[in-house]
């Protein structure tokens, strides 16, 4: 086996293993996308995945790389890397943002999910010089606390305080000096 292919089960292996311990046990049947390998042996068949994993990608308000999307029958896990040319600020209100259009749509289109998680990973210089690509930015907030929110009224208003308490997941990395006034939606 190539150490391509080595490489990308590793990592589909992984992502099984992280819906499995976030759907707490459950055993629903998991289906997982990756933009960075592509099957060419027959045609993409058009599936309710795949037009979930549209939805997700119109929303993404960054450039991206290595996107990734996992579904279970409640859960959905977006996972993304943005390239390291965005201010810390636009960085936080884009993902902010990028995060409530994904809740947004994809609560509507699909009534079983009911808990969206958003990693957003980017490049930092560590200490040595050696850039490395880590989580930046993590959101997840469950479909009733999500829609406790009228996010058409929020724009450009600091939800920071708020957003952080009802989030199951709230984190963003502490190299990232932004400002909390910066922290809302650009609908």
């Amino acid at each position: 086996m190539s150490k391509k292919k080595k490489i990308f089960v590793i990592a589909f292996i992984a992502v099984i293993v992280l819906a499995a311990i976030s759907s707490n046990g459950e055993t629903d049947s998991v289906s997982s996308t990756s933009e960075s390998v592509a099957d060419t042996s027959q045609p993409e068949e058009i599936t309710e995945a795949n037009e979930l994993e549209t939805i997700v990608k119109n929303n993404i308000k960054q450039s991206y790389e290595d996107f990734s999307i996992l579904q279970n029958e409640n859960y959905l896990l977006v996972e993304y890397t943005v390239p390291a040319t965005y201010t810390a600020d636009s960085l936080i209100y884009n993902s902010l943002t990028s995060y409530v259009n994904i809740c947004k749509e994809a609560y509507a289109y699909d009534d079983a999910i009911n808990d969206i998680q958003i990693m957003i990973k980017t490049y930092f210089t560590d200490a040595k010089g050696n850039v490395i690509t880590s989580k930046a930015v993590q959101f997840e907030m469950n479909k009733e606390n999500f829609e406790t929110y009228n996010w058409d009224n929020l724009e450009y208003i600091s939800v920071y305080d708020q957003f952080s308490n009802d989030c199951e997941t709230f984190y963003i990395d502490s190299a990232i000096d932004f400002n909390t006034d910066k922290f809302y939606y650009v609908g």
